[in-house]
């Protein structure tokens, strides 16, 4: 109802606000400006009426609209891309280099090596000096490496073989938390985690 003077009352602002044909930025704004007092009520209700609109049915001509079949098409751009993948030869070539003598020589622990030969370590947030000194030490380009620690991570044949029970590949790590729960001194962790 109206007060004594003539304005209306908050219930009716906002009524007011909800039967708007528009409940853009502009009507929004201009609601705001003239009741700042009801600003976070009045931008609660524009965000709710625009999520009920959002709600509707969604119809199969709506499907059919270009919008929306260019969005799809790019989705499955996106999801299906084709990854390369690295030969047996190249997946061989990456896994013998870690265990080789001067792969050792380089300054990473041989525990460090053997998680990232089986596929534990994470690419994200692995450090780019590392991949670019394992790369060149192993003689191949650093992008092998990078699709090497894309691969899902392996069981070595030895542990299968060995168990009683059957064994369960653990998941991924960073490169990071790899290095701060090894037996390294807090200097060596240092040393191989300093940024470039």
């Amino acid at each position: 109802m109206n007060n004594s003077n003539g304005t209306p009352n908050d219930e009716e602002v906002m009524l007011a606000f909800s039967v708007e044909p528009d409940h853009g930025s502009v009507t929004l704004q201009r609601y705001i400006e003239n009741y700042p007092h009801l600003a976070n009520g009045l931008l609660d209700l524009a965000l709710d009426l625009r999520l009920s609109l959002e709600e509707r049915s969604v119809t199969s001509q709506d499907l059919e609209a270009p919008e929306i079949q260019s969005a799809w098409e790019q989705f499955n751009r996106i999801v299906f891309a084709e990854r390369p993948k690295l030969t047996a030869e190249q997946i061989k070539q990456v896994e013998a280099s870690l265990v080789s003598m001067p792969m050792r020589e380089i300054g990473l622990p041989v525990s460090v090596l053997s998680a990232i030969r089986s596929g534990l370590v994470e690419l994200e947030g692995f450090p780019g000096r590392w991949i670019a000194k394992i790369a060149s030490t192993g003689g191949y380009a650093t992008e092998m490496l990078r699709f090497y620690l894309t691969r899902p991570p392996t069981l070595p044949s030895v542990r299968s073989f060995k168990s009683e029970v059957k064994p369960q590949v653990g998941g991924k790590v960073t490169f990071r938390s790899l290095i701060e729960s090894s037996t390294l001194t807090e200097a060596e962790k240092t040393e191989i985690l300093r940024e470039d």
